[in-house]
């Protein structure tokens, strides 16, 4: 199954916050219930925020339907939490930083299926092509 990583647009971060809306998710990922304005807000704080990353996961098989939309085949999210590397002592900083990677899979039946490992290996991609400070350890 091949997916595919599309940037939060304000609408289909709306449509996703409503999927992870379900009692079960929110237990499953130990998230709370938020308004729509703290939904706002917190899609702002992704969207802006130079130390967060984070990418709406789209099956493809589900993705191309007319007319293509970016919600279109939306299952999860995975998402990047970069801060410094923690240095060994004597280490010089040369400024790299670390990535703590997290993925979701909304979608019940897209579980166990291999979308999140591929969710994660795209997103490592997209990293180390567009943040030059992370490195592979």
């Amino acid at each position: 199954m091949l997916h595919q990583l599309s940037p939060p647009s304000a609408p289909a971060w709306l449509t996703a916050t409503r999927c992870v809306a379900s009692q079960e998710l929110l237990r499953l990922t130990g998230s709370e219930r938020l308004s729509l304005e703290e939904e706002i807000a917190n899609q702002r704080s992704w969207t802006q925020d130079d130390h967060k990353v984070t990418f709406i996961v789209c099956a493809l098989d589900a993705a191309f339907v007319e007319p293509l939309e970016p919600t279109h085949g939306m299952c999860g999210d995975v998402n990047a939490f970069l801060a410094p590397l923690d240095l060994e002592e004597g280490e010089e900083d040369q400024g790299q930083l670390a990535a703590e990677v997290e993925v979701m899979i909304a979608d019940p039946l897209r579980r166990r299926s291999g979308c999140a490992r591929e969710a994660i290996l795209l997103l490592f991609r997209w990293l180390l092509r567009h943040e030059p400070r992370i490195s592979l350890l």
